[in-house]
């Protein structure tokens, strides 16, 4: 119901004359956002219901991954949707999100910790762009990335930048270390990954080492359609792949994006 009425939103501004699209934007912006964050918070409290239900006959303890946390408005809905949680969250853009980790951070005292760095198969640096439109003097920025041959629309290079990259296989098994009981119960880990065309290699890597089975619930969105248009292909396939294996594997996956 929520994609009809912004597809129809979509739909009527595009079609409109110009100097109607230039009295209606501002109110097409302030409608999209709403309905976009009615959207989240459906799919959130959805999502979260099930990692619930599946968690609760687990001994160990439970960990929440999030992988791409942006401005944390996602994120801090898990937390208030999953009681008795701990929580992690990596994201690449600390110049935009610093401000806003730190106060979520400091609401909720079980989130362990929110990390500025590249989820990756590798340990070291990488650079990330962002990706949008200039209109004029305006930027519209659509997708933060450390891929240079992802999404169609053009990089801003001037906001390039280096952060440190974290092997999320490595991390991941030292976490669970971390969090496994005297007894020998590993924790319940859900990962909700959405990290701008960078799943490939993270779960290829994952997959490759075996890591992939210490992860009960897994979240991902693929960004295939959203590379150029020569590159598609080549991504299609290796979705494909990953999807396959996953299939044959015991950890569940569940919708996202």
């Amino acid at each position: 119901m929520i994609g009809q009425i912004l597809e129809t939103m979509r739909r009527v501004y595009k079609h409109s004359p110009g100097v109607v699209r230039k009295t209606l934007r501002p109110f097409r912006d302030i409608g999209a956002d709403y309905f976009n964050r009615l959207s989240l918070n459906r799919i959130v409290l959805s999502t979260a219901a099930q990692i619930s239900k599946d968690a609760q006959s687990h001994p160990g303890q439970k960990i929440f991954v999030d992988c791409g946390f942006n401005t944390g408005e996602s994120l801090e809905r898990f937390v208030k949707a999953l009681p008795g949680f701990r929580f992690y969250g990596f994201e690449v853009n600390c110049q935009y999100f610093a401000e806003s980790a730190a106060e979520l951070q400091k609401r909720h005292p079980n989130i362990l910790g929110l990390n500025f760095s590249a989820v990756s198969d590798h340990d070291g640096t990488a650079s990330f762009h962002i990706a949008g439109q200039k209109r004029g003097e305006i930027l519209r920025a659509e997708a933060t990335t450390i891929l240079p041959d992802f999404h169609e629309k053009q990089f801003i290079e001037e906001s390039a930048y280096e952060v440190p990259a974290i092997d999320f296989s490595r991390w991941l098994k030292e976490m669970i270390a971390q969090h496994t009981d005297a007894d020998g119960s590993k924790p319940f880990v859900a990962v909700k990954m959405d990290i701008e065309g960078a799943e490939y290699s993270v779960l290829e890597e994952l997959l490759h080492d075996g890591t992939i089975t210490l992860i009960s619930e897994l979240m991902v969105e693929f960004h295939t359609q959203q590379f150029h248009e020569n590159q598609r292909s080549h991504y299609s396939r290796r979705e494909a792949d990953i999807r396959e294996q996953l299939s044959h594997l015991p950890v569940k996956i569940l919708s996202w994006g």
